[in-house]
């Protein structure tokens, strides 16, 4: 493949939206990135502004168009989004109210009559279990909380930012698999599903491959950003599926962990399997490839509320600095920090205990212990969760892993890695770029554009191979086990003490 045309591959997150160029070989070029807010209104309800999206996404797309070099083409632009997300928008397109992200749990009492009145066969078909993250709970709070007119729509915050900038109203297969509302083998809305939500197809985007094509970009979006009129857009695909085809972890053993405002751990299969029990998920990846895996919800975010309140101004420091002065202080702790466990479910447990009564926790606190244990114990209460996810993917493939991909904002940590390898007791792969899910839209896309037949096209970035220790994954093996009994007692103590707030 040649180096005169490039990608832009578009990755709305939930903390800001990322534009990133790649060569025709998916190597990663340079990127804009212009953040927004999330919003937290009341406990439990996690928002963002739709439309202040969709000018942060059309505002980067300008500048990243003129960081294209004279004599390059722009052979098309992909997207990456968050997934989980839901909105209503009238019937001329206008949003009802902000998106609900995956951390709003405000549906939560909408469960008890969803898992009563859902079929046994449900989850089989959707891929999802039945809890509060999921956009089929939190459309009949919708329902019953707004005046909605009767010919709402109910979107994606990706579907919202494509409508934006070309007038048509699209759901591709992998975003809308995380939506509870999907069925998964045949790419159709599920009839009980909408049912439950008290919704028909009329309510919701047209489905789409994740390959689907646009070339109509409205006139005045070409004109604002300086996209050519008719430029290839390809839908593309959610972000958690993305990173797995982004860094290569798509084949048997591999699993891929990322650690951003959230965290989730998953595992690409060229067939469909759902967790019977329900404590893991499958979402759509691509035409022909399915994810499995399960999301610990705030990771990243628990993580920088810590910081904030531990370290010295900060409040007031940048996230960046904070970070470096955290993972220099929780490097100078030892493993296992001082016999001090935390227990990260601040926003409620996800994958695999689904229990939103879940809170966080230090536990063993001592006269001894220092704000470096603290943070090093933090590091290692988020990888315990994710470990759990780990251990319940192996039981689902009866199979042990052999290789884990690490993604997300602490690829260039000392600590994290590490600690995540000897946890694991197998190999962390490092990526040399951050950028995991806009490279798997980028290559995604190259695919929709006839100039690749398979991700095997594209060779797997560079990355660090970092060894577990035998040693230190013994006293983990230990720790986790305690991090499990600890959890499990204040998960008893919480469903039996009330309301939690």
């Amino acid at each position: 493949m040649g180096h005169e045309r490039v990608i832009l591959a578009v990755d709305v997150g939930t903390s800001g939206v990322r534009a990133v160029l790649f060569d025709a070989d998916a190597h990663y070029l340079q990127h804009v990135r212009t953040p927004y807010p999330m919003l937290f209104p009341r406990p439990g309800w996690n928002e963002q502004d739709p439309n202040t999206i969709a000018s942060a996404v059309i505002e980067t797309l300008k500048q990243a168009i003129q960081h294209i070099p004279a004599g390059i083409t722009l052979a098309g632009v992909t997207f990456s989004a968050q997934m989980y997300s839901i909105l209503a928008l009238d019937e001329g397109g206008t949003p009802l109210c902000n998106s609900l992200t995956w951390g709003d749990t405000r549906s939560d009492d909408q469960i008890a009559a969803l898992q009563g009145a859902a079929s046994a066969d449900l989850v089989q078909r959707t891929g999802c279990p039945t809890q509060a993250i999921y956009p089929l709970a939190k459309i009949r709070w919708l329902k019953t909380q707004l005046e909605l007119p009767q010919r709402v729509k109910f979107v994606s915050i990706k579907d919202y930012v494509l409508y934006r900038l070309t007038g048509r109203l699209l759901a591709d297969w992998s975003t809308a698999s995380a939506s509870g509302l999907l069925d998964i083998t045949r790419f159709k809305w599920d009839s009980e599903a909408l049912a439950l939500g008290g919704i028909t197809p009329d309510h919701l985007p047209e489905l789409v491959s994740t390959r689907h094509i646009l070339h109509d970009w409205l006139p005045e979006i070409s004109a604002t950003t300086g996209i050519p009129p008719g430029t290839p857009l390809i839908v593309g695909a959610g972000d958690a599926p993305l990173a797995n085809i982004g860094v290569g972890a798509t084949a048997e053993g591999t699993l891929a962990v990322n650690i951003g405002t959230s965290a989730a751990a998953r595992f690409f299969t060229p067939v469909p399997q759902v967790d019977g029990q329900g404590r893991l998920w499958t979402y759509v990846a691509d035409t022909g490839g399915w994810v499995v895996g399960g999301i610990i919800g705030s990771g990243g975010a628990t993580y920088e509320w810590i910081l904030k309140q531990m370290l010295r101004g900060g409040q007031h420091r940048s996230t960046e600095q904070l970070f470096r002065e955290a993972d220099q202080q929780a490097a100078a702790a030892p493993p296992g920090a001082g016999d001090l466990l935390f227990i990260p479910y601040f926003s409620g447990e996800q994958s695999p205990g689904w229990n939103a009564r879940s809170t966080g926790a230090f536990y063993g606190m001592t006269f001894h212990h220092e704000t470096q244990h603290y943070l090093r114990a933090a590091v290692e209460g988020i990888l315990f969760a994710i470990l759990r996810v780990s251990k319940t993917i192996e039981e689902l493939r009866n199979r042990a892993l052999h290789r884990i991909y690490l993604t997300g904002g602490f690829t260039t940590s000392q600590v994290w890695p590490q600690a995540l390898a000897d946890m694991a007791g197998v190999p962390v792969v490092v990526p040399s770029t951050a950028e995991s899910s806009s490279r798997g839209a980028a290559i995604m896309g190259w695919i929709a554009l006839g100039q690749a037949d398979s991700y095997a096209a594209f060779a797997p970035p560079e990355d660090h191979l970092i060894q577990p220790n035998g040693d230190t994954h013994a006293l983990y093996q230990r720790r986790y086990a305690a991090f499990c009994s600890l959890n499990q007692q204040l998960q008893n103590f919480a469903n039996s003490s009330g309301d939690v707030s």
